[in-house]
């Protein structure tokens, strides 16, 4: 019988091969590296248009009760003026209360800009939140409210509160809370107002309001008033704050309510 010789590869066949093999594992490292840029792309993308989709939602329902249980000149703030209240207690030839807006004192400058986004502020009524007065044995004061308790989530300072009473001539006053007031269960809750500066009348300090008619010691509730300012900030990659049109930063929308916690 006769042997079969031995067969092998060349060293010039395993060359090829292995060149073979390096071009496919280049295009194949190539192609996932593509890939997961690819990924990481579209997941940035889509983690945008997600924050940008709950920020319109959010801005959405936020403006639909705009003006709610409100007087409507208040309902918008565009700055400064003076904005007719439906049940005002008014000053003899005083006609108005002021309406000093909220971190603006003319909205030409203030709200509208050429040179960058606007911004839009806005005021309504907490559906959720109407506490009852106890205006016996504690009169009407300028200085605090006492609530019937109890007190389910904090009242932070800055917070707005409009105060109606539900006798007479039916008046209502817009004070605002002078330091945080920490939930509780007591039957009554002693909240601090913000002292009024000026004659006492303008939006947010009308404390002297609440002792100048007989109706504030009847029937009378508190309810909360939302403020709500968005405008849009830009921060550069590393968390600075950066003027409008800064190269490599990024807008970011963020709504102020005016209100700080306990610190």
């Amino acid at each position: 019988m006769t042997a079969r010789p031995a067969r092998g590869y060349t060293l010039v066949e395993l060359l090829v091969a292995l060149l073979v093999a390096s071009v496919v594992m280049v295009g194949a490292l190539t192609l996932l590296t593509s890939q997961q840029r690819s990924f990481q792309s579209g997941s940035g993308d889509r983690a945008l248009q997600e924050a940008g989709r709950v920020a319109l939602e959010r801005l959405t329902s936020d403006l639909r009760l705009a003006g709610y249980g409100m007087d409507p000149g208040m309902a918008f703030d565009f700055g400064a003026a003076a904005s007719p209240m439906d049940r005002a207690i008014l000053q003899p030839g005083v006609s108005t209360v002021p309406f000093g807006g909220f971190q603006c004192a003319n909205p030409v400058t203030c709200r509208d800009h050429v040179d960058q986004p606007d911004e839009l502020v806005f005021n309504s009524r907490d559906p959720n939140f109407g506490k009852l007065v106890v205006t016996a044995p504690n009169p009407p004061s300028a200085s605090q409210l006492v609530l019937q308790g109890p007190l389910n989530t904090p009242l932070l300072a800055g917070q707005i509160l409009q105060v109606v009473c539900y006798s007479g001539n039916l008046y209502w006053a817009y004070v605002t809370v002078e330091k945080q007031v920490d939930a509780t269960t007591s039957p009554t809750v002693t909240v601090p107002l913000l002292a009024a500066t000026g004659g006492g009348s303008d939006f947010g300090a009308q404390n002297a309001f609440l002792t100048a008619d007989g109706c504030f010691t009847g029937e009378v509730r508190a309810f909360k008033i939302d403020r709500h300012r968005y405008f849009i900030e830009t921060y550069a990659p590393d968390g600075a704050l950066v003027p409008w049109g800064t190269a490599g930063a990024r807008p970011y929308l963020m709504l102020d309510q005016g209100l700080r916690d306990a610190t």
